[in-house]
């Protein structure tokens, strides 16, 4: 079957040859408001990343911070094809400590094939295939710690620091932690080491953990982040969110996750994976491991609520893994399949390319930012009610309000309260683009936010779709948006 090895560099290349057409593309919604945040980040504002807020973990600001400064928009596709090698890489390893050498291709591929399938939008760069670096590296020096009896302290340590850190990469990534404390427990019941081996293994876990929580707390006291903002943005914003979401159809909202499950071939996979793990019952705590694993990525995709389909990517490396075991069992059958999947991957890849959805993506917002970068002068500011930070991003204009994004707008206490502040004041932003109406998402029930908007703006063009307005006070900068050159382009 050939070196692992060799397949790890088989899976990089198809990984890099999936993403390619892609490498150009505008960055999205998620993409550009990270980045936008990521670049700005202070240690001044009233939010934990200063003056903007997110309600994402400071390492995925911190390196999306990284890429961006590093190249920009192409820092930001380059982080992707970064994190998506890095899985097939520690998947492939993983699944080769688990069932030997025979499992490489099957892992190298179907890693390759989920981390830059077009249709989990992983040929971007979300924050789940980011967190799916740590946390797949943190299962694989789980089992290789449980596996060894000299060193496992350390690979353990390893494991628990990286489990807290892909936490930190987003909240959702509980899984790692959840395998680790399941095969531990699992560990000391069955393989009967002793209770002070036992104990051991915990404390080293623990430790790695604790490592990370003492570096969280001391980036909070070094930076005077905000008192209790890490903590909202991590866990309450979630909290509010959480009837704001419930509040519609949580049922039509998961259907979205039907074509990408099936089309992307992640749902044939994973009835696969399911197959491995249960192979592995002579290794008890390493398929608890594998198993809680999936549980946690299972419950941490159920509990996203909004459910788009790149949340399926927190399932990718764990289907790569327990389907590498079951194939490197049943090759024949592995082959039927994975060959099937591959051709589905290629095609819809193919497809997008010649369509020329890259080119398309995020267009409107390209398109909307153009028109104000070329009218803007220096000072301007813009919002995007309610949210596009795809066109804040690129307009490059300075965005005086703190929220970007419409379930902020929603759930966020007083932040309705606090725009309307903000379009009363000498404060409000220059360009105002309404890619929603006020009263959109149950906003604007007594009608105070348009009246602001009446009163302080004035109707500018339409772009892609979108209504821009400028504000009153910029006096003949209004006749010349409306009635100059290129005044209205729909």
């Amino acid at each position: 079957m050939g070196r692992p090895l060799t397949w790890v560099a088989a899976g990089t290349v198809l990984t890099l040859g999936l993403r390619a057409p892609w490498g150009d593309a505008a960055l999205g919604r998620d993409e550009a408001g990270l980045a936008l945040i990521a670049a700005g980040w202070s240690g001044e504002g009233a939010h934990a990343y200063g003056e903007h807020f997110i309600d994402r973990p400071p390492l995925l600001l911190a390196a999306f911070r990284l890429a961006h400064d590093m190249g920009g928009p192409h820092g930001i596709r380059a982080l992707g094809a970064l994190a998506a090698v890095s899985v097939v890489v520690t998947t492939t390893l993983l699944a080769v400590r688990i069932a030997g050498r025979s499992a490489a291709p099957w892992a190298a591929v179907i890693s390759a094939l989920l981390c830059s399938s077009v249709l989990l939008q992983a040929v971007f760069t979300p924050g789940e295939l980011v967190a799916s670096v740590p946390a797949s590296l943190s299962v694989l020096l789980l089992v290789v710690g449980l596996d060894r009896s000299i060193g496992d302290h350390r690979a353990l340590a390893a494991a628990g620091a990286l489990a807290a850190a892909a936490l930190l990469v987003k909240q959702s990534f509980g899984g790692a932690l959840l395998a680790g404390v399941v095969a531990i427990a699992v560990s000391g019941a069955l393989a009967r080491p002793g209770w002070r081996h036992t104990v051991a293994r915990a404390a080293a876990y623990a430790a790695g953990m604790a490592g990370v929580i003492v570096g969280l707390w001391v980036w909070q006291w070094a930076s005077d982040v905000p008192r209790g903002a890490v903590a909202y943005a991590l866990v309450g914003f979630r909290l509010d969110a959480f009837g704001a979401i419930e509040g519609g159809d949580v049922g039509e909202r998961a259907t979205r996750l039907v074509v990408p499950l099936v089309g992307s071939g992640l749902g044939a996979l994973l009835i696969c994976a399911l197959a491995g793990i249960a192979q592995l019952r002579d290794r008890p705590a390493t398929a608890a491991a594998v198993a809680a694993w999936l549980v946690g990525a299972l419950v941490g995709v159920a509990l996203g609520g909004s459910y788009w389909a790149h949340y399926l990517i927190a399932l990718a490396p764990v289907t790569a893994v327990g389907a590498a075991v079951m194939f490197a069992a049943r090759p024949r059958a592995g082959a039927f399949i994975v060959s099937l999947v591959v051709a589905l991957g290629v095609v819809v890849s193919a497809g997008a390319a010649l369509r020329g959805a890259p080119a398309r993506h995020a267009r409107d917002a390209l398109t909307v930012a153009q028109y104000l970068r070329s009218r803007a002068q220096p000072g301007d500011s813009a919002h995007v009610m309610y949210a596009y930070a795809s066109v804040l991003y690129y307009a490059d204009l300075r965005a005086p309000f703190a929220y970007h994004w419409s379930l902020m707008m929603q759930a966020a206490p007083g932040a309705e309260r606090e725009l309307r502040r903000l379009l009363a004041s000498p404060r409000r932003p220059t360009w105002l683009v309404e890619r929603h109406r006020p009263w959109a998402f149950g906003l604007d029930r007594d009608g105070v936010t348009r009246r602001l908007i009446d009163t302080h703006y004035r109707p500018a063009t339409t772009v892609s779709g979108m209504t821009i307005l400028i504000s009153r006070r910029a006096g003949a900068r209004v006749r010349a948006a409306v009635g100059g050159p290129g005044g209205r382009r729909g």
